[in-house]
């Protein structure tokens, strides 16, 4: 805190619980029951240790009591490539991330971690539907200046970004990012 200061936030995104399509969990309850009876045997896989979807992994563990083991990669790319290829049954990956290769047949995606659904990903239910109850897990984006930044140059680029992220262009990409504005 004391080496920035905030200009502005500028939204939030969630994260999808993922499961290869050869696993059989089917759904959010379907998996817990699987860990539950197989404690410490089913992986999930995330970008790396600390990260948004690490975290949502460690909150689903400590909401539903479902023992998983965590395999942390570097980065969401090799994550995802082992969740396609089967190396990892399951994984928590940024909605944004995910859902380009939620076409492709060889992942499904179980349940999203924000409190209300994804517009990317819309007949997709939130951990909180599937039955994991005060599951909401997100990160968020924001633009911070370096600290003693005088309040008028503060002020003056909140303004500024507010104005550029009214414009038409600004608010489709937004909306096609899903970064819903806070």
């Amino acid at each position: 805190k004391a080496d920035f200061t905030p200009v502005m936030r500028l939204g939030n995104i969630g994260n999808v619980l993922l499961v290869n399509s050869s696993q059989p969990y089917e759904s959010v309850k379907a998996l817990i029951e699987a860990a539950k009876g197989k404690p410490g045997e089913i992986a999930f896989g995330s970008a790396g240790q600390g990260t948004s979807q690490h975290l949502s992994g460690e909150v689903f563990k400590l909401l539903t009591g479902a023992e998983l083991t965590h395999v942390p990669y570097r980065g969401s790319a090799p994550a995802v490539q082992d969740l396609i290829g089967g190396q990892i049954p399951t994984s928590f990956e940024t909605v944004l991330v995910a859902a380009p290769h939620l076409s492709g047949g060889k992942i499904r995606a179980l349940a999203v971690t924000s409190a209300e659904r994804s517009p990317i990903l819309p007949d997709v239910p939130t951990m909180q539907e599937a039955g994991v109850e005060g599951f909401d897990v997100s990160s968020w984006q924001a633009v911070y200046a370096p600290a003693g930044t005088p309040e008028p140059i503060v002020t003056r680029l909140n303004e500024t970004l507010a104005k550029i992220f009214e414009k038409p262009e600004m608010k489709k990409r937004v909306a096609d990012l899903e970064i819903g504005r806070a």
